[in-house]
């Protein structure tokens, strides 16, 4: 009888090993899988924050934009084209106060030259300014002059 508990014993402790390796490997599992699935998430929860983040940028940019109050910077231009441009009326003929007057392609000093105008050349501003540049039209093409080395006549 002794031998039968032995065998049993033996029989029961292997079985209770079996299955506690078993329901340890489940539990293991379960646990990564709850991992995974915390990951997945937590990356969801990012992108939807991005998202909030981007929208709610939009929106202050907008209403901003209605109130008025958008980019200083572009306010200020479009004040200072404003001031020059109503100077000076579209299709007003200007002269050069040097002898010679740089037609620039672009309303800054670093652009590429069109022509040199000479003082009697014929210049006609366009009724656009920019930057403390007007756009005018002359026999040598289209550009931009420096307005205060130009007068109206």
């Amino acid at each position: 009888m002794k031998t039968y508990i032995k065998i049993i014993n033996k029989k029961s402790i292997a079985m209770l090993m079996i299955s506690t390796l078993t329901a340890v490997s489940s539990q293991a599992q379960a646990g990564f899988l709850d991992s995974l699935s915390s990951v997945r998430d937590s990356i969801s929860a990012i992108g939807h924050t991005a998202n909030t983040i981007t929208n709610s940028k939009n929106a202050v940019s907008n209403l901003g934009q209605e109130m008025g109050i958008g980019n200083q910077n572009n306010q200020q231009q479009a004040q200072q084209n404003t001031e020059v441009s109503t100077q000076v009326a579209v299709g007003a003929i200007l002269q050069g106060k040097l002898q010679k007057t740089t037609l620039y392609s672009a309303p800054n000093k670093t652009s590429t030259p069109v022509a040199i105008l000479n003082k009697e050349d014929v210049i006609v501003y366009m009724g656009q300014a920019q930057d403390g540049y007007y756009l005018v039209q002359s026999d040598f093409g289209e550009g931009w002059v420096s307005s205060p080395i130009v007068d109206v006549q």
